[in-house]
């Protein structure tokens, strides 16, 4: 799939999820009980009522994430599709990279999120619906948490400064690495690449050239040419990265739908050609509808 076709098919959706979400406020995003400072003698009321809080504020900054994820990609593709209009190499290096850079950061959190909703949402369901027949069960979610406060409040720090656990960036070129190795085929040669051209180096120059062994032209009218290599030799690279990071935010807002109407999600229909979302949801759905009728279970849905 092209890089025209990626946006044709993400954009509409997208864009009306972020319409529908704008205004969206969280209530216990920042409160953090630490539930292992709970004796077994506290009330069970005290209990049910802390991991509520805690799972309200786990599932809202999984809803931050997912939605500003998405947002920030879009705004990245759409910036990239005027650059390629209007046929401006150097802009187009920016945007794509500006797209690279947000999609390898989005998917460091986003490459366990919707597998941990999924696997745990019996669980999540029961503690945030207010049922507390597995209250004697406490399951705190530290690598997902950690995850999604770097994802939120990570940057770079003055020296000296001493920042909070997980508040402090990791290089551009640490995402990028990561991100090859979880199959993101020449993602480290695009971004190098990119930088080249992003950045006041010789491929920023040399692309208003023309050189032969004799002599050095001025020549403004490569753009196009250079804009449709790194398309073509990038084409797989770039839709690979596209999916790792959109398609995990729209699973995880079909998951968080079922557990707040409120926030907007894709419909299943949507996602239907997404791998096997449509099983993990018929089978989710199936374990709320026997909880409702009595049936009590505790499965995964791996």
């Amino acid at each position: 799939m092209g890089l025209h076709d990626l946006a044709n098919s993400y954009h509409p959706l997208i864009s009306r999820l972020l319409k529908e979400s704008n205004g969206s406020s969280y209530f216990a995003l920042f409160l953090e009980p630490n539930i292992d400072l709970i004796t077994r003698d506290a009330k069970p009321e005290v209990i049910a009522q802390v991991q509520q809080f805690y799972i309200l504020g786990i599932l809202e900054r999984c809803h931050l994430a997912s939605i500003t994820s998405l947002a920030r990609t879009d705004r990245w593709l759409q910036s990239l599709m005027t650059q390629i209009t209007q046929e401006n190499a150097l802009g187009f290096s920016a945007a794509l990279r500006g797209l690279l850079e947000a999609t390898a950061d989005a998917h460091d959190v986003m490459s366990v999120m919707p597998s941990t909703l999924r696997d745990y949402f019996s669980y999540i369901y029961l503690v945030f619906t207010n049922h507390n027949i597995f209250l004697e069960t406490s399951i705190t979610f530290n690598e997902l948490e950690e995850r999604l406060i770097h994802y939120a409040y990570a940057q770079k720090w003055p020296k000296g400064s001493k920042p909070l656990p997980h508040h402090t960036n990791k290089t551009n070129a640490d995402y990028i690495s990561s991100f090859e190795k979880f199959g993101v085929s020449g993602a480290i040669e695009l971004y190098n690449e990119l930088c080249q051209l992003t950045h006041p180096a010789s491929a920023s120059v040399s692309c208003f050239l023309r050189e032969t062994p004799n002599s050095i032209e001025i020549d403004f009218s490569q753009d196009q040419k250079i804009i449709t290599d790194i398309l073509l030799r990038y084409e797989q690279t770039i839709e690979k990265l596209m999916q790792l990071s959109v398609n995990p935010a729209l699973i995880s807002l079909c998951f968080l739908r079922r557990l707040l109407n409120e926030w907007p999600a894709p419909t299943d229909k949507e996602l239907s050609g997404i791998g096997k979302i449509q099983d993990w949801l018929i089978k989710i759905d199936n374990f709320i509808e026997n909880f409702k009728v009595g049936v009590v279970d505790y499965p995964s849905f791996k």
